[in-house]
């Protein structure tokens, strides 16, 4: 089956919409059974889909949700949702076409949404099984709703540094810019004047003389971070996890991710391998998709969870407690519920200690340009009539 995207002229009006057909003359046959005048059709993979994103997947589940419980079936509620957005509107469409002719929901829905949301397509996938839709649409907004308040979190503990940073930036810029020429030549360098003296004239000559280098050299260590980022995160990862306060963030970070994941895959019914083959597919860090890649290949050949997690130092002795504990009573979904409690916690903590830190550190610095500027500008200015009223 293909599907073909058409515009056509029917009873004396302009028609657009999509179909699914087995060729070209099972498609002329539809446009003579409905009586439609094609103006142009074409099949629609030719024309590339954006993916849905994660505020649209949680927009369409919604609305999916509310839908099915006033009892429409999945068709007609794919074809009303998505109404106050054209691009909703048309992917719903699109999906409820493909269900009509009859594939899957959860694989009609994994090829319109972003491949990043591996645990809404397992949810799926285990509620389509179940017959019981509704219950993982309940999980998977449960989810989609941790990972927004989540970002939100991360966002507004990095807005007001950020913020003082930009506005750090803008005062040196001033100084160098407006205040430090105004100043400089009522300043004269002689071998009585200080260090901040000397050092504000060679920072102004620099910022003079070099600003294009420097501008260009920013933007080429920019491209090569790029580079870095993109093509070798393993090595990023691995660099990152030396650096103070932020390996250890986003090793707990990458915890978190993993034990939430799991306790919602878990509680939903899915069994313990396609739970960490999920988890495994959606996580980023790259050196904890190989620890779970190893833990997957373990399991298979007989180990227990908490055993194939033991040969991995980046797994804390708790966690590994936790998970031994919930193996041997049969309830891995209720401890990584409280595992992913717990390292909530841990970043909330983490979280407040960056928040109370940075700020406090960025004001010092500041303080200290100012009190740079005022030593190597406003004093020499100031002891100059004193200087001349000297014997």
């Amino acid at each position: 089956m293909t599907q073909y995207t058409y515009k056509c002229i029917q009873n004396k009006s302009v028609v657009e919409g999509y179909t699914n057909q087995k060729s070209l003359k099972n498609l002329q046959q539809f446009f003579q059974e409905q009586q439609m005048y094609p103006l142009l059709y074409y099949p629609t993979a030719w024309c590339p889909q954006k993916k849905l994103k994660t505020d649209d997947i949680y927009s369409t589940i919604h609305q999916l949700s509310y839908l099915m419980n006033t009892g429409l079936k999945l068709v007609p509620a794919l074809r009303k949702a998505g109404q106050h957005n054209k691009k909703l509107k048309k992917i719903c469409r699109l999906m409820a076409d493909d269900i009509a002719a009859g594939q899957p929901f959860s694989q009609v829905f994994k090829k319109y949404t972003s491949p990043k949301a591996h645990i809404i397509h397992g949810l799926l996938l285990v509620g389509e099984s179940k017959g019981d839709l509704k219950e993982a649409f309940k999980l998977g907004l449960e989810h989609l709703s941790w990972q927004q308040k989540h970002r939100k979190k991360m966002a507004e503990a990095l807005r007001y540094p950020f913020f003082l940073v930009l506005l750090m930036g803008a005062m040196l810029w001033g100084f160098f810019e407006f205040l430090i020429p105004l100043l400089k030549p009522s300043v004269e360098l002689s071998a009585q004047s200080s260090w901040a003296t000397y050092s504000i004239f060679y920072a102004h000559n620099l910022y003079q003389n070099s600003f294009f280098l420097c501008v260009f050299l920013f933007l080429l260590m920019g491209g090569a971070l790029f580079f870095f980022n993109r093509y070798m995160p393993e090595k990023k990862e691995r660099l990152l996890q030396y650096i103070p306060f932020i390996g250890a963030f986003r090793a707990n970070l990458s915890l978190y991710q993993f034990s939430k994941e799991m306790t919602v895959l878990l509680n939903a019914g899915t069994s313990l391998r396609y739970s960490l083959q999920v988890t495994y597919q959606s996580t980023d860090n790259p050196i904890f998709k190989k620890i779970w890649e190893t833990v997957l290949q373990r399991i298979e050949k007989g180990c227990t969870f908490s055993e194939a997690l033991s040969a991995h130092n980046q797994i804390p002795q708790i966690s590994l407690d936790m998970i031994d504990a919930g193996e041997q009573s049969n309830q891995l979904g209720h401890s990584f519920s409280v595992l992913s409690a717990y390292f909530c916690d841990v970043l909330e903590h983490k979280l407040s200690l960056f928040r109370s830190y940075i700020p406090p550190l960025l004001f010092l610095f500041m303080g200290s340009i100012l009190i740079w500027i005022f030593l190597g500008l406003f004093y020499p200015l100031y002891d100059m009539p004193f200087a001349e009223n000297m014997p």
